[in-house]
């Protein structure tokens, strides 16, 4: 039942309450009073008490296929089919062009309703409710914005453990309120990239525009699951070498890499290969044979394949039947927008139409067969003791040090060093050393609080008496270690969520990939496997996830930088931020 208004469901509340008993349906309402507490919380208490659901305000329907019901106000003249997507939206208009898309493309849908601004049916519990029905495959959700991040975590979680794979855009997530984060684990901690992270270990699409969203909806919708444990990268095949390098190009645009195997990728069957299909499913066989690779794409030149164009069918058709045969998915991306010809024949691969709707194609299912499936409970630790510090105190030094001792780091050594006078008791150390004030600041080096490449001992009493002047707490000195790579290990909480980040080091470090503990093995590797490539990293995000459960009393910690040190990993600094 819909509520006219602006006035109508303020007149409709007494004609609510008069139906008494148990009433069923659902009502929505387009528009929303503009006063707090006004008819919308009225509505939406009617249908607690009642158990009816109220979509709204600013809802301007649903559609469900299974209950044969077409409510949208939005002109949708389009034949819809039954099958597995489900579409949450917070827009009418979004919601009617994704049905009209998907329809178009004969998508099977199973309901599409607009949640509006969600006085009683919020986007998470709907989507909640959505991936918990059996024939709900796929998750399509556009949101103006989202206030709980955590509540949004729990969706893609949740929807990863069930396998059912979610599709997002969303707005509002702007960077400029976290620029001035105190550590530099709050600093990458932005809500854009907490949302990309968190995307991206659970296996979400994460879409950037409209085209995004449909274009991914639309090759998901028939194919969740269908990746080999671990098979998430992608192998581009061509007849063509100008085909392939203009194909791996646009992945790596959309931020998919093309990584070589046993041979180059991507892989040139050559002009002659029309024809010779034993060939060509030889070279396929081989780089199956590399378990990473699960998306096995044939860039076309020529479009999707016609029965016009018969030696071109025949060696795609023998392409898609040798990577089917090795348990893989082909994908036939036309390099061109050419017409749909072709496209809708039963049996026929995934495809895309023009390089960037098969490069987003290609990136969804990726980052589907990608995501790891959620750590089930938090791990065991043992509690490590809160110190004497007051609220938003900045740790460094040689306190840092006693707090982080227990993870599987070098620390280089290090002294504190309260005045000059305390220099003459220092001995054995080698130069050059790096002198820090350990006056609390959260971005010391910004403020000129580090000194490296001290070269002797005048040197160094001359900066040690600057520190002290400028900065009026302790200073530390550490030997400077020689090193290449520089990363950034962190943790932040924030919003209900406890964060990991991974990333480059020094400046670079809020810059730092976001991942929402607690992660599961598969997803530390992916993490470590597509920032830093050092295993060794595994297991101290594991251990660092260990000592946040022990440690409820910090806010965050920086680890920055983290270089490797022959057979280990150091920390030259380190910072915990007390909450």
């Amino acid at each position: 039942m819909p509520l006219p208004g602006p006035r109508g469901p303020e007149r409709c509340l007494d004609a609510l309450r008069s139906l008494g008993g148990r009433p069923h349906g659902v009502v929505l309402f387009p528009d929303a009073s503009r006063d707090a507490g006004g008819y919308e919380h009225q509505v939406a208490a009617w249908g607690r008490e009642h158990g009816v659901a109220v979509l709204g305000p600013q809802s301007n329907g649903l559609v469900s296929l299974a209950g044969r019901l077409h409510g949208l106000l939005i002109p949708v003249v389009e034949d819809l089919r039954a099958g597995g997507v489900a579409l949450l939206a917070q827009s009418g208009g979004v919601l009617g062009g994704l049905v009209k898309y998907l329809a178009q493309r004969r998508v099977g849908l199973h309901s599409a309703l607009e949640y509006g601004t969600g006085c009683m049916l919020t986007m998470e519990g709907l989507a909640g409710w959505l991936l918990a029905l059996p024939e709900v495959r796929t998750l399509g959700i556009y949101a103006d914005g989202v206030e709980r991040l955590d509540r949004l975590a729990d969706v893609v979680s949740g929807a990863r453990a069930a396998g059912r794979a979610v599709v997002l855009m969303a707005g509002g997530l702007s960077e400029s309120g976290h620029r001035a984060a105190a550590s530099h684990s709050g600093a990458a901690a932005t809500p854009g990239r907490v949302l990309e992270g968190l995307c991206e270990q659970h296996g979400a699409v994460l879409a950037r525009s409209l085209d995004e969203l449909a274009w991914s909806l639309e090759v998901l919708a028939e194919r969740v699951p269908w990746a080999p444990a671990g098979a998430s990268e992608v192998a581009v095949f061509s007849d063509s070498g100008g085909a392939g390098i203009t194909l791996a190009d646009a992945l790596e645009l959309h931020g998919v890499p093309v990584p070589e195997g046993q041979g180059a990728n991507p892989f040139d069957f050559g002009s002659a290969s029309m024809g010779e299909s034993a060939s060509q499913a030889d070279a396929i066989r081989a780089v199956a044979g590399d378990g990473r690779y699960g998306v096995f794409a044939f860039a076309s030149p020529i479009g999707l394949p016609r029965r016009e164009q018969s030696v071109h069918q025949r060696q795609l058709d023998d392409f898609v039947a040798a990577v089917r045969a090795t348990g893989r998915l082909p994908f036939v991306a036309s390099l061109f927008p050419f017409d749909r010809l072709g496209a809708a024949e039963a049996g026929a691969p995934p495809h895309g139409l023009g390089s960037t709707e098969s490069a987003v194609k290609i990136r969804a299912l990726r980052t589907w067969a990608g995501g790891g499936t959620p750590a089930a409970s938090w791990p065991a630790a043992a509690e490590v003791p809160a110190p004497a510090a007051r609220p938003g105190e900045v740790l460094s030094g040689e306190r840092a040090v006693s707090l982080l001792c227990g993870l599987p780091l070098g620390w280089p050594r290090q002294a504190a060093i309260a005045s000059a006078a305390d220099l003459d008791r220092l001995d054995g150390f080698s130069y050059p050393v790096v002198a820090r004030t350990e006056a609390g600041l959260a971005h010391r080096a910004r403020e000129g609080g580090v000194l490296v490449g001290i070269a002797g001992p005048r040197d160094l009493r001359n900066a040690v008496v600057y520190l002290l002047e400028r900065f009026g707490g302790p200073v530390s000195v550490a030997e400077q270690v020689a090193h290449d790579e520089e990363w950034f290990v962190g943790a932040a909480r924030r919003d209900g969520l406890t964060l990991v980040m991974l990333g480059r080091g020094g400046g670079q470090a809020e810059s730092a990939s976001v991942r929402v503990a607690p992660l599961s093995d598969r997803q530390r590797h992916r993490l470590v496997a597509d920032t830093v490539g050092d295993e060794a990293f595994v297991g101290l995000l594991e251990a660092l996830e260990r000592w946040l459960v022990g440690a409820p009393w910090a806010g965050a910690v920086d680890l920055n930088p983290v270089v490797r040190a022959g057979d280990r990993l150091l920390a030259l600094d380190a910072k915990v931020h007390v909450r």
